[in-house]
């Protein structure tokens, strides 16, 4: 008896916003310390790419900005902002620097041509710099495992698949939205997890930028964070959030949203037009499917590349083969001849005699019937249960006793 298990996508998370508010009634503020004495600090903190947009005197203001936010002060004073330079000097420190997560709140008044700013922290001073010297320690440890003769691409989808392998989505857990959660304490929501990316990157020297925008277009007030990188002089969308087919799948990296175009980003996601411009990601052709070649224009090609992708997998002991089709025609296609019939189960024999794998005769389906892509997840005779799936609640009783026929306990 063969055994189709389910089919299902993949997860969303959102993240919050943050605003300023400009006030009428506000006390005056006094400074009264050096900047000076913390720009050393300050300095050795690469700025975001999208600073690069600044004129020389915004980026100056944004500077002094950013040095107080680093160093944690609730009150200082800067001459001669506009409230459109307010505002793009603050959204690039609220979402797009990997320096200034800690601030989660800002209110100003401009008075007699000088703006007095009074902000909030989700973290002291001492916990700020705790937090910024064990990211930077784990983070560093992750570089370190980068060969010298990798290439930038590599480079770039390793710390993608080390964020996907090693992070928890957590909605409750503690840091969640900072870098930190996601490489120290291992678990983040989509904020995290792309400040995570960017903080790596930085380091790493791989120009990126983290990217805000609404998920599935519907612009109905749910957020979402993702990242674009630039390789060999154009721009790319990453989402390490969707490189999961569930949370409950172990060894379940997929690459639809790996290195893409925005025309195929956006059919789930479009990013947050503000006062920050976002690079356009306009090359299709650095896809992981492209690169890899996994892209099927016919449902004989498909055929192929699966054969191929599955005794691959078999032979690597690995956990999954994924395609992507170049149309819908053949992704349905695909999806009435293989997934709902019998095809994948007959490639699935064919890569497994080739290989001498024992195999379960079932698989997961994950599909997207946006990017049209099909990854296949399978199954090892007399392994344990748990080494798929980090929760079998979901499982039925049905579904648990065919998987112990095959010595799956």
């Amino acid at each position: 008896m063969k055994k189709l298990l389910i089919l299902f996508l993949s997860v969303t998370i959102t993240f919050g916003t943050l605003f300023g508010t400009p006030l009428n009634n506000f006390e005056p503020i006094v400074s009264g310390f050096s900047i000076e004495a913390s720009a050393e600090e300050a300095d050795s903190y690469p700025l975001p790419y999208l600073a690069n947009q600044l004129t020389k005197s915004e980026k100056n203001a944004y500077l002094e900005i950013r040095t107080n936010i680093i160093e944690c002060r609730k009150k200082f004073s800067i001459k001669n902002l506009t409230e459109k330079q307010i505002n793009k000097l603050f959204e690039l420190a609220a979402y797009y620097d990997s320096y200034t997560f800690n601030m989660n709140g800002w209110i100003y008044i401009i008075r007699n041509g000088e703006t007095e700013f009074l902000l909030t922290y989700t973290y002291s001073k001492k916990n700020y710099d705790t937090l910024i010297k064990n990211t930077d320690k784990k983070a560093d440890a992750i570089i370190a495992k980068l060969d010298a003769d990798m290439t930038q691409y590599a480079k770039i989808k390793y710390i993608y698949d080390y964020l996907s392998r090693n992070v928890t989505y957590s909605l409750t857990a503690k840091y969640n939205e900072t870098a930190y959660g996601a490489i120290v304490k291992n678990t983040a929501k989509c904020d995290g997890l792309a400040r995570a990316f960017t903080y790596i990157c930085e380091k790493a020297g791989i120009t990126v930028t983290n990217v805000t925008g609404d998920n599935d277009n519907s612009n109905d007030g749910k957020k979402w964070m993702w990242n674009k990188v630039r390789y060999n002089g154009k721009w790319y969308n990453v989402d390490v959030s969707n490189s999961k087919d569930g949370e409950q799948l172990y060894g379940s990296n997929v690459y639809r949203y790996f290195m893409t175009d925005d025309e195929s980003y956006r059919t789930a996601y479009i990013e947050t037009q503000g006062e920050i411009k976002i690079p356009e990601a306009n090359d299709p052709g650095k896809s992981y499917y492209a690169v890899y070649k996994l892209r099927a224009d016919s449902l004989d090609s498909a055929k192929s590349i699966l054969q191929s992708e599955l005794t691959k997998t078999f032979k690597n002991r690995h956990r999954s083969a994924s395609i992507q089709c170049t149309s819908k025609s053949v992704y349905d296609s695909v999806m009435e001849n293989l997934v709902n019939g019998d095809g994948v189960f007959n490639i699935m024999d064919t890569a497994a005699e080739k290989t001498g794998v024992k195999i379960v005769p079932t698989f997961i389906a994950a599909y997207d019937d946006s990017l049209y892509t099909v990854t296949i997840y399978c199954f090892y005779q007399n392994t344990k249960l748990s080494s798929y799936y980090t929760d079998t609640s979901g499982l039925s009783r049905e579904d648990i006793d065919y998987f112990k026929k095959f010595g799956v306990k």
